[in-house]
């Protein structure tokens, strides 16, 4: 669990809790005992009606899901990562389909190729015919009119033998037509099933999360995989508040860092199990960041500088309030009208005036003797938590050899050690079937006797057949004497390899399977444990990490991802992510890689819910009655006067005021 070192949380003032109704209805006597044992002067003060409720700066957050129930295959941009609309996002599981189009795209190929022989073959014929046709006529000017009749009639049945050919010709173009456009309109199909295999953003932002979700995990439609920021649109999110509270309010304002901003319109939005109230932010938000700690601000009804007397002064009697007001060392009871009260201070419309003093049930507000002065200054709290390292990016390296029996040598990477594109990961052994070979051998000798044999007699036709099965089998030994030559499995790109087969020594590999993963050293992280939401998207870290010497390095990173506030139940997180320089990254591996994984020691320290630019008094001088948060006003002139603060929170030492002080104030210490 995160340490929090200044105070397990910073509070929230619950001072605002605000007593509406009149003081006691118990009808008292008018001469209760120990009367004179209590006395103040009547003075102005402010009294608040108020809640605050605290909550952090986000982007604008937008949730992407697959339209259709699929199977996941990878993520393609990982919490930190920069995209703009039309970056893909996610992948899902699209060799099924791959594999149809590399199908479909080969039996389109394959019919392309057998109508343009036949029509070579026939436009062929037709020309030869033709030519013979040609080749009557002239010979008929030589011949009698006997062999005129007979040449004739093999012009006719030659002209027959065209139209037949040129029917023919028209019936396979027309297939050809109705067979092509269906399989185009099979790719096209298929292409965009392969689309709606992909996550695409329509926005420019960030990446804010991404799901939990591995290879080959089923995904139901419309479940959220990844979410993205929009930086440039910020909003303010907080726990429910309740939309009548808005409307009960007379102020109702954002606090952030010394500065108020009016609220815009409540957002509806996803959230977790736990309700959340997010609204748009008016005006200039240039000084506002994503991740800034601020509250909520709801002032329900306060006075200022009015006149009011201690709950315990009044009574109530058959005909209304009273106070108690001391003449001339006797008590004269008055009554009084009433308005506000606070629970401790009751505002008085009529009655008494300032300076009259009266008669209390119950002692007075109390102080010390040591003071301190109101001054700007900041609030937070401190965050401890051991992190880990990981990378969501990763790229999948397989076994190449297509053909054969492949077998690990051996590893030449240590686990999280670095890898460029094209090193060597592992040896390997591949060993192919000698009968096969030599099978395959024989055949190819025996078409090349019989292409020989056929020489000039045999038509194209059969003479391209013999020469694609010459081909095949070419390409086929060709596939067994390549693999045999496969001595490395080599990355395909650089980064950390996070993991590997688990095989021994001369253990075999089937063709396709996954021998390593390598992560991207671009997208790697910090992840920490943040069940408390104290880290927010956006803040800034410390991470010190401690190599396997005892060497201890300390980098400055920001939190990547948003807490469980900005996000849907399906994408919310316990942890947060840290992300970190490049050169950290490879620091990080390389300290990780021989066997330093479980002696390498990361952690992570941050202030948050951190309030800049306020006004702080000592929590000493603070006193909560009431639900109100008091404090006892030392004046210039040496009197004193107990004062209602509207409080926005605290730390461990201070309590940071939104309203009833000023800067250089003196305020009693307890």
């Amino acid at each position: 669990m995160a340490v929090i070192l200044l105070a397990a949380a910073l509070g929230i003032g619950g001072c605002g809790a605000v007593e509406t109704e009149n003081p006691s209805d118990e009808i008292t006597l008018l001469e209760p005992v120990n009367a004179n044992a209590n006395t103040e002067k009547v003075m102005l003060h402010n009294l608040y009606d108020y809640e605050v409720e605290p909550g952090y700066i986000y982007p604008e957050i937008k949730e992407y899901s697959f339209l259709e129930d699929t199977t996941f295959f990878s993520y393609v941009a990982a919490p930190g990562t920069e995209v703009s609309s039309g970056s893909v996002l996610a992948k899902a599981d699209a060799q099924g389909i791959e594999e149809q189009i590399k199908s479909v795209e080969e039996q389109k190929k394959n019919l392309t190729e057998t109508y343009e022989e036949e029509y070579k073959d026939l436009t062929d014929l037709i020309k030869e015919q033709k030519e013979l046709i040609e080749e009557i006529k002239e010979n008929q000017k030589d011949e009698t009119e006997e062999e005129k009749s007979y040449s004739n009639r093999q012009v006719i049945l030659i002209e027959n033998d065209i139209r037949g050919y040129e029917l023919s010709l028209n019936q396979n173009e027309e297939l050809y037509a109705l067979d092509a456009d269906y399989y185009e309109k099979q790719l096209e199909y298929l292409h965009r099933e392969q689309k709606s295999r992909l996550l695409y953003s329509d926005m420019n932002g960030m990446v804010v999360n991404v799901g939990s979700f591995a290879p080959g995990d089923y995904v139901p439609a419309k479940k959220s995989v990844v979410a993205v920021g929009d930086f440039s649109e910020l909003m303010f999110t907080c726990n429910d508040i309740g939309q009548s509270k808005r409307k009960q309010a007379q102020e109702f304002y954002l606090f952030v860092n010394g500065t108020s901003y009016e609220l815009g319109e409540e957002i509806e939005r996803e959230a977790s199990e736990q309700e959340y109230s997010t609204f748009s932010i008016n005006g200039d938000t240039s000084a506002l960041s994503a991740g800034d700690f601020g509250v909520l601000v709801a002032v329900y009804e306060k006075r200022e500088n009015v006149v009011a007397v201690p709950k315990s002064a009044l009574q109530k009697g058959v005909s209304g309030m009273y106070v108690y007001r001391i003449e001339n060392g006797e008590k004269v009871m008055t009554d009084v009208v009433t308005g506000m009260s606070d629970g401790v201070y009751t505002e008085i419309l009529s009655g008494v005036s300032v300076g009259d003093e009266i008669s209390l049930s119950e002692s007075a507000i109390s102080h010390g003797k040591d003071t301190a002065q109101v001054s700007y200054g900041s609030i937070s709290a401190s965050f401890e938590e051991s992190g880990s390292f990981q990378c969501p990016i990763t790229y999948v390296v397989k076994n190449p050899a297509e053909v054969g029996t492949v077998c690990l040598v051996g590893y030449k990477k240590e686990l999280f050690s670095y890898v460029n594109a094209g090193e060597e990961i592992a040896e390997i052994r591949v060993e192919t079937d000698a009968a096969a070979k030599e099978e395959l051998k024989k055949k190819m000798e025996r078409e090349e006797a019989r292409i020989r044999d056929a020489g000039t007699f045999e038509n194209e036709k059969e003479a391209a057949r013999r020469q694609k099965a010459l081909k095949n089998y070419q390409e086929e030994l060709e596939k067994l004497e390549t693999a045999e030559q496969i001595s490395q499995i080599c990355a395909d790109k650089s980064g950390i390899l996070v993991w590997t087969m688990d095989k021994k020594e001369n253990e075999t590999i089937a063709s396709g399977e996954t021998v390593a993963v390598i992560a991207d050293e671009k997208n790697c992280y910090v992840a920490v444990s943040n069940e408390n939401g104290l880290l927010n998207l956006g803040n800034k870290v410390q991470v010190s990490y401690q190599d396997t010497l005892g060497n201890t390095t300390v980098f400055e990173g920001n939190v990547i991802n948003a807490s469980k506030a900005g996000l849907s139940e399906e994408l919310e997180s316990a942890d947060a992510y840290i992300g970190l320089p490049h050169e950290m990254t490879e620091q990080i591996s390389a300290a990780m890689a021989n066997g330093g994984f479980y002696r390498t020691k990361l952690s992570v320290s941050a202030d948050v819910r951190e309030m800049k630019g306020v006004l702080t008094v000592p929590k000493e001088a603070v006193k909560r009655i009431a639900g109100a948060c008091y404090v006892t006003i030392c004046k210039d002139d040496g009197t004193y006067v107990n004062q209602n603060i509207l409080v926005g929170g605290n730390d461990a030492k201070n309590y940071w005021v939104l309203d009833g002080l000023e800067e250089g104030m003196v305020v009693c210490l307890e």
